[in-house]
C-alpha cells in the first residue's frame, strides 16, 4: 500500500476562531441540537484537506501533463456507508450516485460545484467554507435533499444515531473520475436523539412525595450501554405550573435553544414538557442502573403530572415517556424527606439563624414566611424577658 495523498480533518468554531476537532470533539459536536441551530456558527463545521509532503509536486506535474487548464477539480461528497461517491459510473439500486450522494459545496447538484486543487501547489492545506451540520443529516434521506434550502432544514435533525461518510474527490485529468488517492473516507457518527423511551411509567403517592417507577422496552438494557447516561424526570402541578424553583435541578442535556438562543428552531409544542424546558425538571440525572425515583417536597392532595426521558453521554435527550398523573397523600409512602439521590427533599435550601434554627427556603413551599415568623417569635420572647427584668 502507498500512503494517501491527502488527509481530512474537521473544524469547529469556538466563539473566536475555527479550531481542529479531536475525535472526542467530533463525538460531541455532530448532534441534533446543533443541527437545529440554523445558520449559527456553532451549527456549522469546516472540512480541512491537507496534502502529503509530495502531493503538491505531484499535482503540479499532473496538471501540466494533462492540459486541463491548470486548476484541476476538488469536490466534497457525503454518502451512506457502502456508497462510493467517487465512482461516477456506479449504480445503486438501478439509479446513479446522484440519488444517494450529496455535494457538500452544492447540495442537490451531482457532481456539482468544485474548487481548483491547484491551490495545493502553494499551500499546505485547503479549508472549506462553513457547512451546516444539517447537510449531513438531510443527506441521509433518499433521494438526497434537492437543493441548499431543503438540505439546511431541520427535518432530519432528530434522526436516531447513524453513521455517514465524507469523501474528497481529487482530479487532475479531463476525464470523469478522480485520479489522485484521496485517502479513506471520513466516517462521521451523527447522534440525533436517544431512541430509547422509558415505558410502563407509574406513580405511587407518598406523604408529600411521589414514587415514580419505569421500565425499558424488551431487549433494551441502558445500564449495559456505554452511550447511555441516565434519565431525568419532569413534573408540573395542575395544568402547566412549575413545581420547583428554576435552577433547583441542572439539565444533563442540551437543546437548540440552550446552544444557539439567537437562531434556534422554535421548540416543539403540543404536549407537557415537549420543549424540555428546565423549569419543569424535578430531578437531577438519575443513573442508568436505576428504574425508580422519589420526588419529594410536594403538597398532599394536589395532582402532579410526571414524565421520564433518557439522556445519553453526548447531551442528547430522548422523547418524553407517557405522562402519568399522581397525587401525594398523607399517611402513605413513608416519611417525608426520604427522597432518592438527586431530589431536593422537602427541606429545600437550608438557612441558618443565630438562634441555632435551620429553616428551609424552597422545596415544598417557600419557607421565607415561616422563617420570618420564627425570628419575630424569638424577638418577642426576648422583649418579654426584658420587660420582666425592668419591672
Amino acid at each position: 500500500m502507498t500512503p494517501s495523498d491527502f488527509a481530512m480533518s474537521f473544524e469547529r468554531y469556538d466563539g473566536k476562531q475555527w479550531i481542529q476537532m479531536s475525535s472526542v470533539d467530533q463525538q460531541y459536536f455532530f448532534n441534533r441540537a446543533r443541527c437545529q441551530c440554523g445558520h449559527d456558527p456553532s451549527a456549522e463545521f469546516k472540512i480541512a484537506i491537507q496534502p502529503s509532503p509530495v502531493a503538491g509536486q505531484k499535482i503540479q506535474a499532473l496538471l501540466a501533463a494533462n492540459l486541463t487548464g491548470g486548476q484541476g477539480v476538488g469536490r466534497l461528497f457525503v454518502g451512506a456507508p457502502g456508497y462510493d461517491c467517487l465512482a461516477p459510473n456506479s449504480l445503486v439500486g438501478g439509479v446513479g450516485l446522484g440519488a444517494v450522494c450529496t455535494n457538500l459545496l452544492d447540495p442537490g447538484n451531482y457532481p456539482g460545484v468544485s474548487f481548483g486543487i491547484a491551490v495545493f501547489e502553494t499551500v499546505n492545506f485547503w479549508e472549506s467554507p462553513p457547512i451546516p451540520v444539517a447537510y449531513l443529516f438531510n443527506s441521509l434521506s433518499n433521494p438526497t435533499c434537492g437543493f441548499q434550502g431543503t438540505c439546511d432544514s431541520a427535518s432530519m435533525c432528530s434522526s436516531t444515531s447513524v453513521q455517514t461518510t465524507i469523501q474528497f474527490w481529487a482530479q487532475t485529468n479531463s476525464g470523469i473520475a478522480p485520479d489522485l488517492d484521496p485517502g479513506p473516507p471520513a466516517a462521521v457518527n451523527l447522534v440525533g436523539h436517544v431512541p430509547v423511551v422509558p415505558s410502563n411509567v407509574t406513580t405511587d403517592g407518598g406523604n408529600e412525595a411521589l414514587n415514580v417507577s419505569w421500565s425499558w422496552p424488551a431487549g433494551v438494557n441502558p445500564a449495559a450501554d456505554p452511550n447511555f447516561l441516565g434519565v431525568q424526570l419532569f413534573c408540573q402541578r395542575g395544568a402547566d405550573n412549575q413545581v420547583f424553583k428554576l435552577g433547583s435541578f441542572a439539565p444533563a442535556y442540551m437543546t437548540a435553544p440552550t446552544l444557539c438562543p439567537a437562531t434556534a428552531t422554535a421548540p416543539a409544542t403540543g404536549g407537557p414538557f415537549s420543549d424540555f424546558d428546565p423549569r419543569y425538571l424535578c430531578s437531577l440525572l438519575v443513573p442508568a442502573t436505576t428504574t425508580s425515583h422519589r420526588i419529594t417536597g410536594l403538597e398532599n392532595g394536589i395532582p402532579y403530572s410526571v414524565g421520564v426521558a433518557a439522556v445519553d453521554k453526548y447531551g442528547n435527550i430522548g422523547a418524553i415517556s407517557d405522562v402519568i398523573e399522581g397525587t401525594p397523600s398523607a399517611g402513605t409512602g413513608g416519611a417525608t424527606g426520604t427522597g432518592g439521590a438527586g431530589g431536593p427533599s422537602d427541606a429545600g435550601t437550608k438557612v441558618a439563624f443565630t438562634n441555632g434554627c435551620s429553616c428551609a427556603v424552597g422545596g415544598k413551599h417557600d419557607r421565607t414566611e415561616t422563617a420570618g415568623s420564627l425570628w419575630l417569635a424569638v424577638m418577642a420572647l426576648a422583649f418579654a424577658r426584658r420587660r420582666r427584668d425592668v419591672y
